[in-house]
């Protein structure tokens, strides 16, 4: 079965070329890319690889405001807090809340990882509580309710992995409940209401491989969600039942890419393959996760997934972007309806929707280059 995407609007983030660095390795020479995406009720915001944070209107996507230069190094990820503030990571060691609304490059609260690159962050406790996964192994905690108490370590773990802290997450229907993944191959999971790290810690997972993403999802079940899924830096997927530490599925090792490729090109022969695994996202309204995965071309495939190993819906994302996805955020409307955002290294962010474009808002292009609007 297959269900159809329709590209509903584009925007050009920057037609900027991004300038070499000597203080980083990750030199994006062609151009800026999409590298982080998070969405509120009433925004998009994307993290570019020249530093900067965007954000859009989410029901016009016109750009609301820039936050340029927002770190000295690379942003490692971008979550919301609350419906305006952006809360973003990066190799420079901080974590920094930015107003959307104040346009301004001055943070209104800022956090620093004592020697330690900040690569993943998440938000806890209604917006009280940040963790913060770093290069060294350990996970970090502010109190970011006033930007006095955010400048001091609330509490650490420091035990439980031996590489860096690659992706943390709480769980967004209880969020004392925090995942973290890492380089070593385990993903932890602690409930931080706890006083300790030891008394803290629920469940271990080793997953074999080095986590690049992953989430809580599956039913509520009074305030718990059951399941874990996890994808690795060797393009591997798995899912887990976290509070058993068990496996419920793996879906074939790094075969997973071709059984992918071999599903899209049933359907659209000019699709080309499946080369990376994006991430997941637990649909609420249908109780079902879903997997996004691209082509070195732009194009991607949204792959239901069951817990026997098949992938039995799928939907295409086509003539969208010219290069990777990078990054994505997933909508449910109020009409039931779901709305993808897809950020890629052509500097492009797509909005697609279900609606075919006779039901949906004209088609229309922003291109927005907030450096210079004299480019070309």
């Amino acid at each position: 079965m297959i269900q159809n995407y329709f590209l509903k609007r584009t925007v050009v983030t920057s037609f900027q070329k991004a300038e070499s660095s000597s203080e980083s390795e990750y030199v994006y020479d062609a151009g800026v890319y999409v590298l982080h995406m998070t969405s509120s009720q009433t925004a998009v915001a994307s993290a570019l690889s020249d530093r900067s944070i965007v954000s859009y209107d989410r029901e016009t996507m016109q750009m609301k405001g820039v936050i340029p230069q927002a770190h000295k190094k690379q942003i490692t990820d971008l979550t919301m807090l609350h419906d305006t503030t952006a809360v973003s990571s990066s190799e420079d060691g901080f974590v920094k809340l930015f107003d959307l609304r104040q346009n301004s490059a001055s943070a209104c609260c800022s956090c620093s990882l004592p020697k330690e690159e900040a690569l993943s962050v998440s938000v806890g406790y209604d917006g009280a509580l940040i963790a913060v996964g770093g290069n060294k192994g350990k996970l970090t905690f502010f109190d970011v309710r006033s930007s006095n108490s955010c400048q001091n370590v609330l509490g650490q773990y420091v035990d439980a992995h031996t590489l860096e802290v690659t992706k943390v997450r709480f769980m967004k229907e209880n969020d004392r409940i925090l995942a973290s993944g890492s380089e070593d191959g385990l993903v932890c999971i602690y409930d931080t209401s706890q006083p300790a790290e030891e008394s803290a810690l629920r469940s271990i997972l080793n997953v074999e491989a080095p986590l690049r993403n992953l989430n809580f999802f599956g039913p509520n079940n009074g305030g718990i969600v059951p399941g874990i899924w996890c994808l690795t830096g060797n393009e591997t997927m798995s899912i887990w039942h976290w509070d058993a530490a068990q496996r419920m599925c793996d879906y074939g090792g790094d075969s997973i890419r071709h059984t992918l490729s071999s599903l899209v090109n049933q359907k659209c022969n000019t699709f080309g393959s499946i080369d990376y695994l994006v991430g997941c996202t637990w649909r609420e309204q249908e109780q079902q996760l879903s997997l996004l995965a691209g082509s070195s071309s732009g194009n991607a495939g949204i792959f239901d997934v069951s817990n026997d190993g098949t992938f039995p819906t799928m939907s295409i994302l086509s003539k969208g972007h010219m290069g990777c996805i990078r990054s994505y955020c997933w909508r449910q409307e109020t009409t039931g309806l779901s709305n993808i955002y897809t950020g890629g290294e052509d500097a492009r962010i797509c909005e697609w929707s279900l609606q075919s474009p006779k039901e949906s808002v004209t088609s229309s292009h922003y291109y927005q280059n907030h450096v210079d609007k004299r480019r070309v």
